[in-house]
């Protein structure tokens, strides 16, 4: 019994070859912000979300994620390259297929939830009589702001 041809086996190793470059570039060019961007999008369905500002808050969120490892670099370097592996993943099957995963699919909740309160309180959403009437603007908060909530009451009790 003949084992593979040369021939065959040139052209299986250079189809692993392409599959594997294709999957290498698509996760070079992966940005954890654009998940975070997507996960909004997902949850916040039928909201014109400006791309340039939203992105901004995505990248607010992933530096938030980033302060939360304390300095252990190689858990964010990792946690990173995990986002990154997702970002890439949904391109090819969708967000939604990748949302069911088990262990993906909490860490995925914990940052969508982060994202969009994060958004939903600085932005221009509660301003708006119809938030799909117009773009979503994210305003960043001011540096060592006291309190950003605009929900808040920081006035004196009604006596």
């Amino acid at each position: 019994m003949a084992g593979p041809s040369r021939r065959s086996l040139v052209i299986g190793g250079g189809a692993v070859l392409v599959v594997g470059g294709a999957g290498a570039a698509t996760l070079a060019v992966a940005r954890p912000e654009d998940l975070i961007f997507g996960l909004m999008r997902q949850a916040l369905p039928g909201v014109d979300l400006e791309r340039g500002s939203v992105g901004e808050c995505a990248r607010d969120v992933l530096a938030d994620l980033d302060v939360s490892f304390q300095g252990a670099w190689l858990q964010r370097a990792v946690s990173h390259l995990k986002l990154k592996a997702i970002r890439a993943a949904s391109e090819v099957v969708g967000l939604d297929a990748i949302d069911g995963l088990g262990p993906v699919e909490a860490r995925l909740q914990e940052i969508t939830r982060m994202a969009v309160t994060r958004l939903l309180l600085n932005s221009n959403f509660f301003d708006l009589a119809d938030p799909r009437a117009a773009p979503i603007r994210y305003r960043r908060p001011e540096p060592n702001a006291a309190c950003v909530n605009r929900f808040a009451n920081l006035g004196p009790p009604a006596a």
